[in-house]
């Protein structure tokens, strides 16, 4: 992928980590899965397990918005460093 699409793909992930209502549905939504999970009977044990995936996955994604978001601020940096070598260059 070209730096130019990193970068922008960056600022996507960073405005979706910092939107209020997108942070809100991470959070609510990992808390009633965990609160479901510590709910279960011993007997509940696949039931368990399920909800324990759901949480992990839920970290997967945000996770992965993450790793946009980092992979955009190093585009952004070598994208910086090309602009100030081609304008010594001038």
């Amino acid at each position: 992928m070209r730096l130019e699409q990193e970068s922008t793909r960056g600022e996507q992930a960073r405005r979706l980590l910092a939107d209020p209502l997108l942070v809100e549905a991470f959070e609510t939504v990992e808390a009633d899965l965990r609160a479901a999970w510590a709910a279960t009977a011993e007997p509940q044990e696949r039931e368990r397990e399920r909800l324990w995936l759901m949480v992990k996955l839920l970290g997967r994604l945000k996770g992965h918005l993450t790793s946009a978001l980092d992979t955009g601020k190093l585009a952004d940096r070598q994208l910086a460093a090309l602009e100030e070598s081609t304008a010594r260059v001038d």
